[in-house]
């Protein structure tokens, strides 16, 4: 239910019809002030904005190319701008609001949900993987460092972005007191700095932003909505948004505002909630992956077998430095117990060959029996590396096996082995990357671990 609601707040019930209602009022106080027509132009405008953004979320794998490399930058570009226009043509801060007089945190926050930007967050997540895989990411644990990566990325940007809309409304407030929205005060200073062109610029930066807006929420809620009703289209969904926008979107933005105020005000603490709580588990397992990697217990000797996992092979067609340190690991470890080898892993779509091949390659460079190497050149996981190692082994009677991999993956390596009924123990191969690497190693595989468990205690088909 809860995710219902939050579809519904961000969807058509408030936040995508008020993307037209609020770039609406920037128009008409650019281009249309003192018209006694004003409803039929918005109602004008309206079909009109809400007919170009389902255009564009029709192909939702698309929004890279017609929001990241157009309308976004024309955006923060039009907003750089106006903040450079309030430094050249300084005003002074006016006074705080009586709410921000007396309780400035709490009015804040209370104030911030009007963006819902952590709301919408949670949800645009489908999104932003269908466009890394349409830029060639294809492999599930690229898609997802790719998006946290890009996750933080962005989270620094929207930083930078409402610093610079502080310093604006800091000035304007001051300047022009009594405005019933920020829409009609950021309008003022533009007047001011720029004249007529400031209010047309204004207008432009608004039109976007809520375009850019509009298209990623009519995208993720008719992607939601599909999957739970899939006997209705994705465009079917699409035009049923975007037409109930348009009725809700006349009734003006400050009636939109006064209605979502209760409604944030119950949904948007149980998000924080839950964003919280999701953080500090997810710093935890961080942890915990690098507690775990420190205390693998000394391996056995009484191995009979022994399992290479794979990693990125570069398109030239070598190993990748992980690659390598794993297999100059195995090779020094069967240097000391000859034993089959089994080298593990498929064929990503940037790798020119699978990456069991690349393995046994360097392992017989390195010295290893090309007799003694069997191949698994399928898996793509983890798990899947083990099981097919142990269908690669299954005549010889195998029960305990020796697992060379990087430091970070070993233990879930080993506890995945265990699971399938194996005696496993285990070597890592350092990871010698700095500290960007580390992090994104340890960050990925806190992920996996996720995924591990849920795979194991819940039974779902995560493979």
């Amino acid at each position: 239910m809860f995710p219902l609601l939050i579809y519904l707040a961000i969807g058509p019930g408030l936040a995508i019809p008020r993307t037209a209602s609020t770039s609406f009022e920037m128009v008409a106080q650019a281009a249309l002030e003192g018209s006694t027509r004003l409803p039929l132009w918005q109602l004008a405008y309206s079909l009109v904005f809400f007919a170009v953004a389902g255009l564009i979320a029709l192909k939702p794998d698309a929004l890279t190319q017609r929001l990241g490399k157009i309308l976004c930058p024309l955006l923060l570009a039009l907003i750089g701008a106006l903040f450079v226009g309030c430094l050249l043509a300084p005003h002074p801060y006016g006074a705080a609001a009586e709410a921000y007089q007396t309780h400035p945190v709490i009015q804040g926050f209370l104030d911030g949900y009007q963006t819902m930007d952590a709301i919408a967050a949670l949800v645009f997540g489908s999104v932003i993987a269908l466009n890394l895989r349409a830029l060639g990411l294809t492999e599930a644990h690229a898609i997802r460092t790719e998006a946290a990566l890009d996750g933080v990325g962005a989270g620094v940007l929207l930083g930078v972005v409402y610093l610079c809309l502080a310093h604006i409304g800091g000035v304007s407030g001051g300047a022009w007191p009594g405005a019933k929205n920020g829409a009609q005060v950021l309008s003022q200073l533009a007047g001011s700095v720029y004249g007529r062109g400031g209010m047309a610029l204004l207008a432009a930066i608004f039109v976007v932003a809520c375009l850019n807006t509009c298209v990623g929420l009519l995208s993720s809620c008719a992607s939601y909505f599909h999957q739970r009703l899939p006997k209705v289209s994705y465009p079917a969904w699409v035009a049923l948004f975007a037409l109930i926008s348009v009725g809700i979107s006349n009734v003006g933005l400050n009636q939109i505002l006064d209605l979502s105020v209760p409604v944030l005000n119950l949904l948007y603490p149980i998000v924080l909630v839950l964003i919280l709580l999701g953080a500090i588990a997810y710093v935890s397992i961080v942890l915990m992956v690098c507690w775990k990697e420190t205390h693998v217990a000394a391996p056995g000797k009484d191995y009979e077998a022994m399992l290479v996992l794979g990693a990125q092979v570069k398109p030239d067609g070598t190993p990748s430095l992980q690659l390598q340190w794993r297999l100059e690991k195995a090779a020094e470890t069967y240097r000391q117990k000859k034993v089959p080898v089994v080298v593990c892993g498929g064929q990503g779509g940037n790798e020119p060959a699978p990456e069991a091949v690349v393995m046994r390659d360097v392992l017989i460079g390195l010295g290893v029996d090309e007799d003694m190497i069997l191949m698994d050149t399928t898996s793509a996981s983890t798990h899947s590396n083990i099981k097919n190692a142990m269908q690669l082994l299954g005549g010889r009677n195998v029960t305990k096996v020796m697992i060379i991999t990087s430091d970070y993956h070993l233990p879930r390596a080993i506890a995945i082995a265990e699971d399938n009924g194996l005696t496993a123990y285990g070597i890592g191969a350092p990871t010698k990357l700095g500290l960007r690497f580390w992090l994104k190693n340890h960050c990925r595989e806190a992920l996996a671990w996720c995924k591990y468990w849920a795979v194991k205690y819940t039974h779902l088909p995560l493979e």
